[in-house]
């Protein structure tokens, strides 16, 4: 991936945008986890990326107050993914992710809360890259943040 990153969309449909309003949390995670099952559309769309045979996720909600991220590498995990599930991205401050190579701090690229369908896959600590999520100041932020191992 150029630059650690590549910013794509992934379509959200009325079914998961109905359950994101209603803050239907378990089921928005089932919906989640059949996009990454092994026939699911999203897994499809991050194994043209990447080689992997397992995938770990998490549903993130974020809102203020909220504590700045700190830098770290997801360890050994092949690729990780944030798909913005938020519905109303101009009123979030905050909750940019930044991304950059572990040897050149001063080269960051950075991306705002994203709208609803942005998927942003990046490289890991195992390609040299590392990432950090700032504080929620306004707003509230809901990713579908995953790990491909």
């Amino acid at each position: 991936m150029p630059n650690g990153h590549l910013k794509l969309n992934y379509p959200i449909n009325n079914h998961a945008q109905a359950l994101i309003k209603a803050k239907s949390w378990p089921e928005l995670d089932q919906l989640a986890a059949a996009w990454l099952s092994p026939t699911g559309t999203l897994r499809s769309i991050l194994s043209e990326y990447c080689g992997f045979n397992s995938i770990e996720h998490i549903l993130a909600l974020r809102s203020h107050p909220d504590d700045e991220g700190i830098w770290h590498d997801d360890g050994s995990r092949l690729m990780a993914f944030s798909l913005s599930l938020t519905l109303d991205h101009y009123n979030v401050q905050g909750g940019e992710i930044f991304i950059r190579a572990k040897e050149n701090e001063l080269d960051c690229h950075q991306f705002s809360t994203q709208p609803l369908g942005t998927l942003i896959i990046f490289n890991t600590g195992r390609d040299g890259y590392e990432h950090r999520v700032s504080a929620v100041k306004s707003g509230e932020r809901l990713v579908l943040a995953g790990w491909c191992s």
